[in-house]
């Protein structure tokens, strides 16, 4: 396009300049022609040998401009085919896609990206990303990104991070988020894809509660294990003395007692059995 314009500039002035030639050829030949009829004839031959230099020119140019503006088509036409290409890719997508540019303004926003958060295209493309952060970080997003893009960027883009992101009805959803840096037309911009991972967090937090629970059962077992252990082993004792005891006893308050003893020591080893 640069190079066409500067084309374009340097044939008009050409032709204006042969335009003063041709004016100034004109008045010398009316000038010539009143003191010398011969003279002034050459002078028009002149003028004559101009012109077919003015139309070889033009005839240049309009080839050059057609096939410059062949060109053109056909570079519009694979621009045109790369964002349809593109626009098919971001629409058949399985997981959600935004795509911002340098200064964080959503430029696509795919239908995967629609049933994620909420939002219909026309409501965000256009607007800042910063709607999908939640509070502190989105008031500060536009410091991170101009940071990020003056930093060294290997700790964001092509890594993987789980983050929260705001949907339209203010609830914050558990994403993966994954960060992609393309160029585009000679602008910079920013795709991040997006996928929930509620079912996964869900998951993981069953299966530590039911670790949890295995531990404390586990706990349990070995104290009840220890526990019966250091009672079994005293009890028996007692129940074997108060076998004797019961022997030896004559009055029979004593064996009531003797046979209390006996049965709650019983009962008690019953249950650490």
């Amino acid at each position: 396009g640069a190079h066409r314009a500067l084309m374009d500039q340097h044939f008009f002035r050409s032709l204006a300049a042969i335009g003063e030639l041709s004016e100034e050829v004109r008045n010398i030949q009316a000038e010539e022609f009143r003191r010398e009829p011969a003279q002034a004839a050459s002078l028009s031959r002149y003028e004559y040998a101009i012109a077919g230099v003015v139309f070889l020119i033009i005839g240049c140019v309009t080839v050059y401009g057609h096939k410059l503006s062949q060109q053109m088509m056909i570079k519009d036409s694979q621009i045109a085919e790369a964002e349809a290409h593109t626009t098919a890719i971001l629409n058949s997508a399985f997981d959600a896609i935004i795509c911002i540019d340098r200064k964080g303004i959503v430029r696509a926003f795919n239908p995967a990206a629609v049933q994620l958060l909420g939002y219909s295209v026309e409501e965000v493309v256009g607007e800042n990303v910063s709607r999908f952060i939640p509070s502190p970080h989105n008031e500060l997003h536009d410091q991170y990104l101009a940071a990020y893009q003056g930093a060294d960027s290997s700790s964001i883009v092509g890594s993987r991070r789980e983050v929260f992101a705001v949907r339209k009805d203010g609830s914050q959803l558990p994403i993966g988020l994954s960060v992609a840096e393309y160029d585009f037309g000679g602008e910079t911009f920013f795709a991040g894809v997006l996928n929930d991972i509620t079912d996964r967090r869900d998951a993981e937090e069953l299966k530590r509660s039911k670790e949890v629970a295995e531990e404390a059962s586990r706990a349990k077992s070995d104290f009840l294990s220890n526990m019966s252990h250091e009672i079994r082993t005293p009890m028996m004792a007692i129940l074997g003395f108060t076998d004797i005891l019961a022997d030896n006893v004559l009055r029979p308050e004593n064996l009531e007692a003797v046979a209390t003893i006996t049965r709650n020591g019983e009962h008690l080893l019953e249950i650490l059995n």
